[in-house]
C-alpha cells in the first residue's frame, strides 16, 4: 500500500501536536489518514478514542478504546480513559474495573488512583471515596483536586469540620482554586460562620465572577444573615448564567415564597423535581396528564399525590378538599399511617397507599403544586381551617387520662431524630422551664418516643403520656390530646401543622430566618389562623423566645 509522505512516527507527532494544541479537527484529520495508511494500531486507536470523547461521541470513543485494548491488553492509559468516559455514562461498576486493572498494572500512578477516587464519589460510596482520595494523597500530597473531592466526600459523610480541613488543604495548594473555595464556603455556612462564608464565595467569584454556583451559594448564606434583598441579587445572578440549574431555582423559589412573591415562588417550586436529592415517588414515572395551572377542576377525576415529610402532607393535605369542594372526584395517595387522620377531610375523598396510583385519573398533580396550579391565594387557604378532626371517643378518652387541672400546655421541641432540618429547627427543652414557672401551667410533651430519645430535663417539669401514639396509625392520640389543650407550644415541625390543621391555639418557635413557609418578621400565618408565631430575636437566641411567651401568658 503506497502511504502519504512521511511515515508512521513524524505524522503521528503531527498528529497529536494539533491535539495537544487544541486544533480537533486538524488532528482528527491526522488520525483517520494513519489509520487509512499503517492500518489498526494501538496508541493511534487510544488517541481517536480520546478526541471523540473529547467531541461529545462516546459511544464511538468506547468502540476505539476497546479497539487499542483488543491490540493491547496491558495499555494503562487506555484502560484510564475508557473508565473515565464509562464513569461520566454513569457505569460506575464498569469503570471500577478498568481502573482496577489499569492499577495493576502501574499501581503508583496518581491520575489513575484520582479517577478512580473520582468515580466512587460520583458513585457515592463515600467511605471508599475518602479511603481512594487518601491514597491519592500519599502518592501526590499537593494534589488540590483530591483534597478538594476528599472534603466533599467527607461532608456527605457529615464530618464538616474535617471536610473544612481538606478544603482548605486545597486553597492551600492551589491559590486561586475556585471550586475549593466555593466548597469551603458551603461547609462554613453548615457550621453557621455566615460571614466566614461569604469572605469565601467573595474569593471565588473574584477569581471567576461568572460562577454561577458561587454566586448562588453566597445568596443562601446572604439569606440566614437576613440580607433578603441582597440574596436575591444573588440568586438572580446565578440564574442568568444558569437558568435551567434545579437548585438554583429550588434557591430562589424559597427566596420568592419567604417574601409573600407566591406566583413567582410557585412557579419555581417545580425545579424540586429535578433535585438529584428528591426521592420522588410519582412525577418521574412518566404519568400521563399533569394538570396544568388554573385548568378547570369541577367533574375531573383528580389524583394528588404526597411528597416530602409527614408535615408537608398535613399543610398541603387541605388542598384534596379544596379541589373536592370545587367539584373534583379526588384521590391521593399517602402514607397509609395516616390514612385513618386523613379520612377527616371528608368521605368523598379516596385515600391509596404511598406508592399507588389509581387506575384512570383525568389529571394528577403533587399535593404541594397544588396551591400554584390552583391559582389558590392565601385567604383561601386560611379559609379551609380546620380541616382536620381527632376522633369524639379518644377526645373523650385522654380528657380522661389528663384531668381538669392547671392550664394545660403541649409542647414539641424537636422533629424527626434522623432528620437534620428538623433537629435544626428544634430547641433545648429545658428552656421550657421559662414556661413551667409560670402560675398553674402543666407542660404535657406531645412526643411520641423514639429510639434515642432521651427524656425531657427534669427541671422542665414535663408530664409524659404512656402508650401515646404506640399504634399504626399516626398522630390519633395526638389530634385527641390537643383538642384536650389550652395552648400547643412546638418548633417547626409536624407536630404544629397538625395543631394548625386542627384550629388548636398555637405557638411557632421559629429560628430567626424561618423556612419559606412561614414568611419574615410576620407573627401570624395565612396557612393557620389559630398559630401565633414567636422568632428568635436573634440568631440562636432560643431563649428571647420563651421570654417571650412566657410575658404573653
Amino acid at each position: 500500500m503506497p502511504h502519504a509522505a512521511g511515515g508512521f512516527p513524524s505524522r503521528f507527532n503531527q498528529g497529536v501536536a494539533r491535539h495537544v494544541q487544541g486544533d480537533l479537527a486538524g488532528a482528527a484529520r491526522a488520525y483517520e489518514s494513519l489509520r487509512r495508511d499503517f492500518g489498526p494500531h494501538p496508541e493511534l486507536a487510544r488517541l481517536m478514542g480520546v478526541l471523540a470523547a473529547q467531541k461529545g461521541d462516546r459511544a464511538r470513543a468506547l468502540a476505539l478504546l476497546g479497539e487499542a485494548l483488543a491490540l493491547q491488553p496491558n495499555h494503562p492509559i487506555a484502560l484510564d480513559n475508557r473508565g473515565v468516559i464509562l464513569k461520566e455514562l454513569r457505569r460506575y461498576d464498569a469503570a471500577l474495573a478498568d481502573f482496577d486493572r489499569a492499577l495493576a498494572l502501574d499501581p503508583f500512578s496518581p491520575a489513575i488512583l484520582n479517577n478512580r477516587a473520582i468515580a466512587l464519589l460520583a458513585a457515592e460510596r463515600w467511605e471508599a471515596a475518602l479511603a481512594a482520595y487518601d491514597a491519592v494523597l500519599a502518592r501526590a500530597p499537593d494534589h488540590a483536586g483530591a483534597w478538594n473531592d476528599r472534603g466533599l466526600a467527607l461532608k456527605h459523610l457529615g464530618r464538616i469540620d474535617e471536610a473544612l480541613a481538606s478544603f482548605e488543604r486545597a486553597c492551600a495548594a492551589r491559590p486561586g482554586f475556585a471550586d475549593a473555595l466555593n466548597n469551603r464556603g458551603i461547609v462554613l455556612k453548615e457550621l453557621k460562620r455566615y460571614d466566614e462564608a461569604l469572605v469565601a464565595y467573595d474569593l471565588a467569584l473574584k477569581l471567576s465572577p461568572d460562577y454561577a454556583d458561587a454566586s448562588h451559594n453566597r445568596g443562601n448564606a446572604l439569606v440566614e444573615l437576613d440580607r433578603q434583598e441582597e440574596a436575591d441579587a444573588c440568586y438572580q445572578r446565578a440564574l442568568a448564567l444558569k437558568p435551567n440549574d434545579p437548585e438554583i431555582r429550588f434557591s430562589a423559589a424559597n427566596w420568592a415564597l419567604r417574601m409573600g412573591r407566591f406566583a413567582e415562588g410557585w412557579r419555581l417550586y417545580e425545579s424540586r423535581f429535578d433535585r438529584t436529592c428528591v426521592t420522588d415517588r410519582f412525577s418521574r414515572r412518566g404519568l400521563p396528564n399533569r394538570f396544568e395551572e388554573g385548568a378547570p377542576l369541577a367533574g375531573r377525576r383528580l389524583f394528588m399525590f404526597w411528597e416530602q415529610g409527614l408535615g408537608d402532607v398535613l399543610q398541603f393535605c387541605r388542598f384534596a378538599r379544596y379541589a373536592a369542594d370545587r367539584g373534583a372526584l379526588v384521590s391521593a395517595a399517602a402514607p397509609r399511617r395516616l390514612h385513618r387522620l386523613l379520612r377527616t377531610l371528608g368521605e368523598d375523598i379516596v385515600w391509596l397507599d404511598e406508592d399507588e396510583a389509581p387506575d384512570a385519573f383525568d389529571a394528577h398533580l403533587p399535593m404541594m403544586s397544588a396551591p400554584g396550579l390552583f391559582g389558590a391565594e392565601p385567604e383561601s387557604w386560611a379559609a379551609l381551617t380546620p380541616y382536620l378532626r381527632a376522633e369524639p371517643e379518644r377526645v373523650a378518652l385522654w380528657r380522661d387520662r389528663l384531668g381538669a387541672g392547671g392550664r394545660k400546655i403541649g409542647v414539641a421541641w424537636r422533629g424527626h431524630l434522623a432528620n437534620a432540618a428538623g433537629r435544626d429547627r428544634g430547641y433545648d427543652p429545658a428552656l421550657l422551664k421559662i414556661l413551667a414557672d409560670r402560675p398553674d401551667v402543666r407542660l404535657i410533651s406531645l412526643h411520641r418516643r423514639e429510639a434515642g430519645d432521651a427524656p425531657p430535663p427534669p427541671e422542665a417539669r414535663i408530664e409524659t403520656l404512656p402508650d401515646f401514639d404506640q399504634g399504626p396509625d399516626a398522630f390519633l392520640d395526638t389530634a385527641a390530646v390537643m383538642e384536650n389543650l389550652d395552648l400547643i407550644v412546638s418548633c417547626d415541625t409536624s407536630i404544629a401543622h397538625l395543631a394548625g390543621a386542627l384550629g388548636r391555639p398555637t405557638w411557632l418557635a421559629l429560628k430567626h430566618v424561618a423556612e419559606w413557609r412561614w414568611r419574615r418578621e410576620r407573627t401570624d400565618t395565612p396557612w393557620y389562623p389559630s398559630v401565633r408565631l414567636f422568632r428568635q430575636p436573634a440568631r440562636d437566641d432560643w431563649a428571647g423566645v420563651f421570654q417571650a411567651m412566657a410575658d404573653a401568658l
